[in-house]
């Protein structure tokens, strides 16, 4: 088991003005929200389980779980204060069923949420878990671990924006999620520390 803990507290919350499009939805969910007590926990063999944690202050314990296989099967549970607000599972590196409750959070709540899912990647103690992939084992491990992180940001993004505009653009929402969490997690992942 590999693991990274600390916190990172950058200045200002996601102000809970509603969006008017999914892509200004995106775009605000990217301004620094505070994570605190960031844990970040890989394990690597015969798969890859991946496990972050944080605090987001009115909100609590978040936890971002993801456990996948090397043929792109898996699930990703997305948990706060122990309560699931979203399920996604994999299948040959495809979601076949995904599941989200944000009934309990507020909606300037899900926005925070949605932030921290799209920004907890960028932590120095995700990046430093990610990048204790072993080289020979890196391309298939950040294969999986992008594609798993990715579809599950995504899914949540796409439902977070859901609670704002009830429209299928927030399809878009999500698929710029997939894109900017994979591609992080994969550089990361296979060493590009700088990217």
């Amino acid at each position: 088991m590999l693991s990274a803990v600390g916190a990172s507290a950058p200045p200002a919350l996601v102000p809970a003005t509603p969006p008017a499009a999914a892509d200004e939805f995106l775009v605000g969910l990217q301004a620094p929200i505070p994570l605190k007590n960031v844990r970040a926990r890989l394990e690597h063999d015969g798969g890859i389980e991946l496990e972050i944690d944080y605090d987001l202050q009115d909100i609590g314990h978040v936890s971002v779980a993801l456990h996948g296989a090397e043929d792109g099967s898996g699930l990703g549970v997305v948990t706060i204060a122990n309560a699931v607000v979203g399920e996604v599972e994999f299948a040959g590196g495809e979601v076949v069923w995904e599941r989200t409750d944000l009934s309990a959070l507020e909606p300037a709540q899900a926005q925070v949420v949605g932030a921290s899912i799209l920004q907890v990647w960028d932590d120095e103690h995700v990046t430093e878990a990610l990048g204790l992939v072993p080289p020979d084992d890196r391309d298939l491990k950040c294969s999986v671990a992008s594609g798993l992180a990715g579809g599950t940001a995504a899914v949540m993004v796409a439902s977070i924006c859901g609670v704002f505009l009830k429209a299928p653009s927030c399809l878009g929402a999500g698929y710029g999620t997939f894109h900017k969490v994979s591609g992080y997690i994969a550089d990361k992942c296979n060493g590009a520390q700088n990217k």
